[in-house]
């Protein structure tokens, strides 16, 4: 409601307002709390700003930290206070000549040395930063854009539409906060301006300005740190591997051998259960097994499982040993020696690739497997 039908509200009108209003909610059976209802108020709080017969000013409380910002002691402070004013200069008429006196101090060849005028310069950038003028309400679905910056002291952002300031906010660092690095300040300065604008960003574009440096860095880091790391997310017809426990793998799913698997399978996610559980479509034999998984256990198919060779169970003994079988021989070649010579072959065992075969002597190999020579020809 605009400023100028607020004035026209009197005390007349006032109660028919209301009715209007409580009947409506009665017609959509809409409900309201009576102990947290207000009536008959001169000014409402209402996303920062304080609405009333006057007009609409920015509430002080959302202005606090600028308006009580403590006095410039150092250059430390006086470079903290021009970074947040920085975002505004090109709203206040004059910036570079008003904060002249202050950036003299930030020089490495200036003494420090407070003076009248820069005194002087520091209320008048916080009266500047302040006061109506600056601040405007947000129009109507548009855009909006975000800057946001970090320091060793605390974080900064400022909400902007349309080249006009809505809102800033600013808040010291917390105790563990104090220990991040600074990449981490600045994501921390993007998400604690996310938070505390929702309201205004849901549902509509957001540019967001930040240092870019820290961006880069955190997308092309090896590993997360613990405070970056997420559950994994995985979709409805998503195919997975099932990570399970040498003693639990037996016994559940009837997997053993020599060397007992880590992951299984690949499944079919075929239901999402709650936030980070997922129901699997498991094997007749596992039937007895409950199908929902934390997400902790899975791990992401790459590849498409219907491309998957399976292979061959390998028979292992009672004695966790098993017997190394050759399948085919590939190769011949006659070794010359000083004062003879000794025909080799190359052997292809079970279970293993092409390049893992290896060269036995013909003599041995003919002795203990004959079948591999029943052919009577032996490659050359």
């Amino acid at each position: 409601m605009a400023p100028t039908e607020l004035k026209e509200l009197n005390e007349k009108d006032h109660p028919n307002n209301l009715r209007v209003v409580l009947q409506t909610l009665k017609d959509k059976e809409l409900y309201a709390k009576f102990s947290i209802c207000e009536f008959l108020l001169e000014s409402v709080a209402f996303l920062g700003h304080i609405i009333s017969g006057d007009g609409i000013r920015v509430d002080t409380k959302k202005i606090k930290d600028v308006q009580n910002w403590p006095r410039l002691i150092s250059p430390t402070d006086i470079k903290s206070f021009l970074g947040l004013a920085e975002y505004f200069r090109r709203f206040v008429e004059g910036f570079s000549s008003i904060s002249s006196p202050l950036t003299k101090l930030t020089q490495k060849i200036v003494k420090f040395q407070s003076s009248e005028a820069c005194e002087k310069s520091f209320q008048e950038l916080k009266k500047r930063l302040t006061t109506t003028p600056v601040l405007t309400l947000p129009e109507g679905t548009q855009g909006f854009v975000i800057y946001c910056d970090a320091s060793r002291l605390g974080l900064g952002c400022v909400l902007m539409q349309n080249g006009k300031v809505i809102a800033y906010a600013s808040r010291k660092l917390k105790v563990h906060e104090k220990n991040y690095p600074t990449h981490d300040l600045e994501l921390a300065a993007v998400v604690f301006a996310l938070k505390i604008w929702h309201h205004y960003l849901y549902d509509v574009h957001v540019d967001v300005f930040t240092d870019h440096s820290s961006l880069q860095y955190v997308f092309s880091q090896k590993e997360l740190n613990l405070r970056q790391m997420r559950d994994l997310e995985f979709e409805v017809n998503d195919w997975v591997y099932l990570k399970i426990s040498p003693m639990k793998g037996v016994m559940r799913f009837g997997k053993k051998g020599k060397w007992s698997p880590r992951y299984i399978g690949p499944y079919r996610i075929s239901k999402r259960s709650g936030n980070v559980d997922y129901e699997l479509e498991l094997l007749q034999e596992s039937a007895a097994v409950h199908p929902v998984f934390h997400v902790s256990t899975l791990k992401k198919c790459m590849g498409d499982p219907s491309l998957i060779i399976p292979t061959e169970d390998i028979g292992i003994k009672d004695s966790l040993s098993y017997e190394e079988i050759p399948i085919l021989i590939l190769d011949h070649q006659v070794r010359k020696l000083k004062t003879n010579e000794v025909a080799s072959v190359k052997v292809l065992w079970r279970n293993q690739f092409v390049e893992e075969a290896t060269w036995e002597a013909e003599k041995d190999m003919e002795k203990k497997y004959p079948h591999l020579f029943e052919s009577g020809e032996v490659p050359n």
